[in-house]
């Protein structure tokens, strides 16, 4: 199997496409920047709302469709065992982990939030449609083209 690099351009491809997609679907798409060299919260990679939010608002976990992280290279513990457990706690109802240096994507769905983590959490490696996203309203979401870290 070719590996494929997973760049900039790539990155800043997707969350184009992204933002067409969540436009379409009556999303709302935003980047958050944290402020200061450490941020008290996680800032998710993506989040996918329900309704639009106001200029400037940030909303709260529970208050989303989706949060998405793509795993870093460096501090992939934080993102597979510390934002998962936030999250789950903050009862976020689906958390996409899309992890290139393994070629996966994990979905975690149904907060515990008691136990900081999730009911069903279902793995699938790239190449291979996920199910199961409640914002793709019953359609698979496709990872044919997510790449790997070189």
């Amino acid at each position: 199997m070719e590996v494929r690099v997973f760049d900039e351009e790539t990155c800043a491809k997707a969350l184009e496409q992204l933002a067409e997609f969540a436009e379409t679907k009556g999303f709302t798409f935003a980047k958050f920047e944290s402020v200061g060299d450490e941020p008290r919260e996680p800032i998710p990679d993506l989040i996918i709302v329900p309704e639009p939010l106001a200029p400037g608002a940030k909303p709260w976990a529970h208050e989303t469709e989706l949060l998405v992280e793509v795993v870093s290279q460096r501090n992939y513990r934080e993102d597979y065992e510390g934002k998962r457990r936030r999250y789950a706690m903050s009862g976020a109802p689906q958390y996409l982990l899309v992890d290139p240096r393994d070629g996966v994507c994990v979905l975690y769905t149904e907060p515990i939030k008691s136990e900081g983590t999730y009911e069903r959490i279902v793995t699938t490696k790239f190449e291979q449609p996920i199910e199961g996203v409640l914002c793709m309203d019953g359609a698979p979401l496709d990872t044919s083209e997510f790449l790997r870290y070189t």
